[in-house]
């Protein structure tokens, strides 16, 4: 059968999405059609399927390249607002809040001119100065996780001598990512580097994608509540991922204990559109 794909920039992060009212995809099916949908024209970065709800605007589902799902994708979930906007699973545009569900939460987000505002909530977990002893590396790592793990080192204190944006992440990160003594389920990897401007550029290696990609909403993030944290920013924070897309991040609450919600800001496009011949029962 043909498949109807759109493919989908959010501030770089790179996604194949469909509309699953047309084909009612099942979740186990869905993780399989990722390892051929995200390998199609533009390589993406991840599976968007965006579904009618009976409770919400609608639902999105999310699933990396390798078929592996149940984590939250930022970009990912701010894409799924624009397509739901753009394709009429939403009915009123003009409301303030449109609400969805994925990853098994309810989100929150708003839409101005293809910039989306996406809420979430506060983080599962904060881990500071977690000392990592390896052959690979031996240093020190915050971990945050935003319903998706994430580790954030801070350039200069993992390497010296190479230029930030030259320097070799996939092998820096391959190792960490699969550290699962310390992080039993794996984690993403981000690294960034403050410019002498107070620029703050990131660059994260993805699980799932199991590679450096343009940017990362939670990734973003993670990096966000790390600087904070260590007072080296204040809320909001700008971020340039890979792509140079500027990513915002806000704290709504009292940081860094008593947050509500973590607010992801950024720009959302459609890029292009695909069909794509898939034989569904060599799948099953």
């Amino acid at each position: 059968m043909e498949i109807k794909i759109t493919y989908m920039s959010g501030a770089g992060n790179l996604f194949t999405v469909i509309d699953n009212r047309e084909y009612n995809f099942s979740k186990e099916l869905l993780k399989r059609l990722a390892k051929i949908l995200c390998s199609a024209k533009f390589s993406t970065e991840g599976l968007l399927a965006i579904n009618k709800s009976q409770v919400y605007d609608f639902d999105a589902d999310f699933y990396n390249p390798d078929g592996s799902s149940g984590v939250m994708c930022g970009n990912g979930g701010r894409c799924s607002v624009l397509f739901a906007g753009k394709y009429n699973f939403i009915e009123d545009l003009t409301k303030p809040i449109i609400k969805f569900s994925m990853a098994d939460n309810i989100y929150q987000a708003k839409i101005e001119n293809d910039v989306v505002s996406l809420h979430l909530p506060p983080p599962v977990e904060i881990k500071l100065n977690i000392k990592i002893e390896e052959n690979f590396f031996s240093g020190l790592t915050d971990y945050i996780n935003v319903n998706t793990d994430h580790i954030v080192f801070e350039y200069s204190k993992i390497n010296e001598t190479d230029d930030f944006f030259d320097f070799d992440l996939v092998k820096f990160a391959k190792p960490l990512r699969n550290l699962t003594k310390l992080f039993p389920d794996g984690t993403n990897v981000n690294v960034y580097y403050i410019d002498p401007n107070n620029n703050i550029h990131l660059r994260t290696f993805e699980r799932g994608v199991e590679a450096e990609t343009g940017a990362c909403g939670t990734g973003a993030i993670s990096t966000a509540i790390a600087i904070a944290i260590a007072g080296l920013a204040e809320f909001p924070v700008e971020i340039i991922p890979k792509s140079k897309k500027v990513l915002k991040i806000d704290c709504v609450g009292h940081f860094p204990f008593e947050i509500t919600n973590m607010i992801l800001q950024g720009s959302a496009e459609i890029l292009g559109f695909d069909l794509i011949s898939v034989n569904i029962e060599e799948l099953y």
